[in-house]
């Protein structure tokens, strides 16, 4: 796997937790239309509702 420079390593078949709160919305935005859901989203999600944060239509927000 090639390493990019960006904060957000957008690649699919990573499923690593994100390393904040802030990374993990970025990578839910990044992998919103990937149906099924990818390994990077599922982690993604994970993470944030873990942290108590909710799903309010297309955007993850603190309760």
């Amino acid at each position: 796997m090639t390493t990019r420079g960006s904060w957000v390593q957008d690649y699919c078949e990573d499923g690593n937790l994100p390393a904040d709160e802030k990374h993990a919305r970025g990578l839910m935005k990044i992998h919103q239309n990937c149906e099924p859901p990818c390994p990077r989203r599922v982690s993604a999600e994970r993470y944030l509702s873990e942290r108590g944060v909710r799903r309010a239509s297309d955007e993850w927000r603190k309760p």
